[in-house]
């Protein structure tokens, strides 16, 4: 068994009815050389005393109790706690294999990677879809990495199902280069920082990790101002930290340029007249944004949807729905 320890970061809030399996299944790693940090980000619905109870059972595992900061803050205080020579997390309501860190380890340092990652199950009520469960090995150098990350390829944008090495969180821990008002896509963000930092990484498409999707949740709960203009926002930041970087800024722009166009002809119902002045102003950015990247070499399909979003708004969502239902 190797040597190096590793960080388990659970960040929770309000998670008492599903904290103790997940912290189960990570106590069950067949890999032990782990601490387990439970960050708990103000919760208000007795979480804190189940986890106090929990920490008696494993002395690997421990807690901190914080005002309410939001899930950035709430990581990278787990980081900064953090004694192991790697940093894993996972969310307070998932669970995982029981050789899933053991097997991102081993692959880590054979491959001398700085982080590895593997697929994961989507845990339905009434199915478990795999992503993907190929179990193909895919090395990857700093390019490939952020290629593949902004492409949506091989690395899932969640922090949840990756093994990083710890230095790579310095310049965040240091340089505070994340917005913590982004409550969506933050980890994407945190991912581009960190396989910015990457020399190499491996992937490993063996499903691991299991998400649990629940009512109620973050990706199922209604649509708020910040699921609708973070991962805008998130993009936008992306799409200036890569100016230097031709290629990777083509991939920023087009997706720059898909949530412009979807948030320029989201659909509005009775019951979220609100989103219509966001629609508004995204389609006038979307228009000038098009105006000066237009002349990028951009893939056609993208081109001809964003000049439909900006003209043809009504069309372009009527085209959408065919296209949609033929799809499903």
């Amino acid at each position: 068994m190797f040597n190096e320890k590793i960080s388990v970061i659970i960040p929770t809030y309000n998670t008492k009815d599903y904290i103790e399996e997940t912290i189960k299944s990570i106590c069950a790693q067949t890999y032990k050389n782990i601490e387990i940090l439970i960050i708990d980000d103000g919760s208000t619905d007795g979480t804190q005393k189940k986890i106090k109870n929990l920490a008696k059972s494993d002395d690997r595992i421990k807690f901190i109790f914080k005002e309410n900061e939001g899930v950035t803050k709430t990581r990278l205080r787990g980081v900064k706690e953090a004694s192991g020579d790697w940093i894993g997390f996972v969310d307070s309501d998932d669970k995982i294999e029981p050789r899933m860190y053991e097997i991102l380890m081993e692959k880590a340092l054979s491959y001398q990677v700085d982080i590895s990652h593997c697929g994961y199950q989507k845990v339905f009520s009434d199915r478990v879809d795999y992503y993907y469960g190929t179990e193909k090995l895919i090395v990857q150098d700093n390019a490939q990495g952020l290629i593949d990350l902004l492409k949506g390829i091989f690395i899932e944008p969640g922090l949840w199902n990756k093994l990083y090495k710890r230095i790579l969180f310095e310049p965040l821990l240091k340089d505070l280069l994340i917005d913590d008002s982004i409550k969506i896509n933050e980890d994407l963000l945190m991912n581009f920082y960190l396989f910015r930092e990457a020399k190499k990484s491996i992937f490993y498409d063996k499903c691991l990790y299991r998400y649990i999707s629940r009512e109620g949740s973050a990706s199922t709960s209604k649509l708020n101002v910040h699921k609708l203009c973070d991962p805008l926002k998130v993009r936008k930041i992306i799409y200036q930290e890569t100016v230097n970087d031709k290629e990777l800024n083509l991939l920023a722009t087009e997706s720059v340029l898909t949530k412009l166009i979807n948030l320029a002809t989201i659909k509005i119902k009775k019951n979220s007249k609100w989103i219509s002045s966001y629609r508004a102003d995204a389609r006038k950015e979307l228009k000038k944004f098009y105006k000066v990247t237009s002349k990028k070499k951009l893939p056609k399909k993208i081109k001809i949807m964003a000049k439909t979003a900006i003209y043809c708004p009504i069309i372009y969502r009527f085209l959408h729905d065919v296209l949609r239902k033929k799809h499903f």
